[in-house]
């Protein structure tokens, strides 16, 4: 089984904010839902949720339904390939800011 298969992300106002990885589809679907509740009311936030394939990502389902999944240089299925490592267990983690 593959535990990175099904790939959450939040950005707001295009910046990504969290990230999220796991191997069941209805547990990534319903994280999904969760972050929508959590998450949703932040300004400029947009959640995608993607299934990994042999030929990249594919997206399952974006909020707000019908947002943009990215403005810059998509990878297969639309994503941009996220260049932070997964963390283990489906655990979601704040993303690296880059004000820093």
């Amino acid at each position: 089984m593959d535990d990175e298969r099904f790939h959450l992300i939040l950005t707001a106002g295009g910046r990504p904010v969290m990230y999220g990885w796991w191997s069941k589809q209805p547990t990534a679907e319903h994280q999904y839902l969760s972050w929508i509740g959590s998450w949703g009311t932040i300004d400029g936030a947009r959640i995608i949720l993607t299934e990994r394939a042999d030929d990249g990502e594919r997206v399952i389902a974006t909020w707000p339904e019908g947002s943009q999944v990215s403005r810059q240089q998509p990878g297969p299925g639309g994503v941009r390939p996220s260049s932070h490592p997964p963390q283990p267990g489906g655990v979601p983690r704040p993303a690296p800011s880059r004000d820093r």
